[in-house]
């Protein structure tokens, strides 16, 4: 009721306050979870909170490291803090517990783009990549980045399939590079320099 009553007011520190003796007085982890959203919450309406908020959002996941939600929660607040590794580890939670392949494609695409381009690790952003595709075969945004990867380790054969089968679905502009790549590509393989990946 306190806490109630301080929100109401527009008070935060004091409602945040009612919520920590809230906190002392629980020990049931799903409990404490849902109190340190509320709080999170709190901070996220206020400015210049955010680092509080942030706080209390690692607060929850720590209570409840398998709810979704809070893993979301936290990795957006964490991309915008510019912690990658927080971020890519929240995401694989979100991966186990997406309802359905074309989600978990999506999320290992996502996964896959802060491997490539926050955390430089090119080959475990390549296993993101093969994911996402293994799990939605028509996510269009995979396949070019894969491909140059493909290409970048020799594998030509796959890059060049990859490659065109990205340029069916791109613009115009994009849709000659793309098909210059594949020729690249199969041009190696004609060469016989590289047998490429079947």
């Amino acid at each position: 009721l306190l806490e109630l009553l301080y929100f109401e007011a527009g008070d935060v520190t004091a409602a945040s306050e009612a919520i920590g003796r809230q906190l002392v007085l629980t020990e049931d982890p799903g409990t404490r979870s849902t109190l340190w959203r509320r709080r999170a919450k709190l901070y996220r309406n206020a400015l210049g909170r955010d680092a509080e908020a942030y706080r209390c959002l690692k607060e929850a996941h720590a209570c409840a490291p398998a709810d979704p939600e809070i893993a979301y929660q936290l990795r957006t607040a964490a991309m915008v803090r510019g912690e990658w590794a927080l971020a890519a580890s929240l995401l694989y939670r979100e991966i186990a517990a997406a309802g359905s392949p074309r989600d978990r494609g999506a999320l290992h695409l996502e996964l896959a783009l802060i491997f490539q381009e926050r955390l430089d690790d090119a080959a475990q952003a390549q296993v993101n990549f093969e994911q996402a595709l293994a799990f939605d075969p028509s996510i269009p945004a995979a396949r070019a980045p894969l491909a140059k990867r493909y290409e970048a380790i020799g594998r030509h054969a796959d890059a060049a399939r990859l490659y065109e089968e990205a340029a069916n679905g791109a613009r115009p502009a994009e849709k000659i590079a793309l098909m210059a790549a594949a020729q690249r590509c199969r041009a190696q393989l004609a060469d016989g320099t590289f047998t490429g990946h079947e």
